[in-house]
């Protein structure tokens, strides 16, 4: 019998130290979600006011900062005719009446290499660069490109002075266009392509621009935020990184500030230019 009670007593020793030494079964954790990252807009101020010529036709083309002659140059879309405006460093008008374009002007920026403002021209017009007098003024337009270097005949070009080529927006692709002068090179390559949308997925299958947004893109320069478009129906500019075409930031404009959706649009001198058709001024914004 005591063996018996022994053996019992050995068994539940050995039962309980199983029961000790036994990992617990680690249930799996359900999945979590990755959580968008949303871009908290930045408002925008008045800073810079470039009241132009009295001349009641035209979009506002494009406006440019010499750094060399520390003039802005702001030119009119639509005719060889339109104005063309020169401005001191303070937004004061330096140019005589009736200075005009000479050209049919839609982008217009600063060659960083060969010290000159360039332009692109409507559809066939091709692109062009101005010489200006000993007093900082546009004299004479030499075209220096015939061809069709854009996507459109209304597209507006930017210019990227790193690597030296012009940017055009092609629905919501950025294609870029060697800028070097007389020696252009007609291709172009597919430089990214803007996730422009509520979120990256629905914009992933954007192939146009959606209803609101300007067609006219900015190259601001700042790392990882390239591309500027204006979202004129959201009242704000939008910022998209170059490299990935995500939207990186959002700057926002004062209430009440009129924006279109074709032309009217500019970056320069670190400053987003909106054209006021009404009051005759191109308002740079900081």
């Amino acid at each position: 019998m005591k063996k018996i009670l022994l053996a019992i007593l050995a068994i539940s020793i050995s039962l309980c130290s199983d029961a000790q030494t036994k990992k617990p079964v680690s249930k799996p954790k359900p999945a979590v979600k990755p959580v968008a990252k949303t871009v908290t807009p930045a408002p925008l101020k008045k800073t810079l006011v470039l009241k132009t010529s009295d001349y009641e036709s035209g979009n506002g083309a494009s406006v440019v900062w010499h750094p060399l002659q520390k003039k802005y140059y702001a030119a009119r879309a639509g005719n060889s005719t339109f104005p063309m405006d020169v401005f001191n460093a303070a937004g004061k008008r330096i140019s005589p009446e009736g200075l005009e374009t000479q050209f049919d002007i839609r982008g217009l920026w600063y060659d960083n290499v060969k010290k000159r403002i360039c332009t692109n021209g409507y559809d066939d017009y091709g692109w062009a660069y101005y010489s200006l007098t000993a007093f900082g003024m546009p004299d004479t337009v030499t075209v220096f490109c015939y061809e069709i270097l854009q996507p459109s005949e209304n597209s507006v070009g930017c210019f990227d002075p790193k690597t030296y080529q012009v940017y055009f927006l092609d629905g919501t692709k950025v294609l870029a266009y060697g800028a070097g002068g007389d020696d252009y090179e007609e291709d172009y390559i597919e430089k990214t392509t803007l996730l422009v949308g509520p979120d990256e997925a629905t914009a992933s299958s954007i192939t146009e621009l959606p209803e609101g947004y300007n067609p006219t893109p900015v190259f601001t320069g700042i790392p990882g935020k390239e591309i500027g478009l204006l979202n004129a129906y959201g009242n704000q500019v939008e910022l998209y990184s170059l490299s990935t075409g995500k939207r990186t930031g959002i700057r926002k404009f004062p209430e009440n500030t009129t924006l279109v959706t074709i032309f009217n649009f500019a970056y320069t001198n670190g400053m987003y230019f909106i054209f006021d058709k009404d009051n005759m001024q191109w308002v740079g914004y900081k």
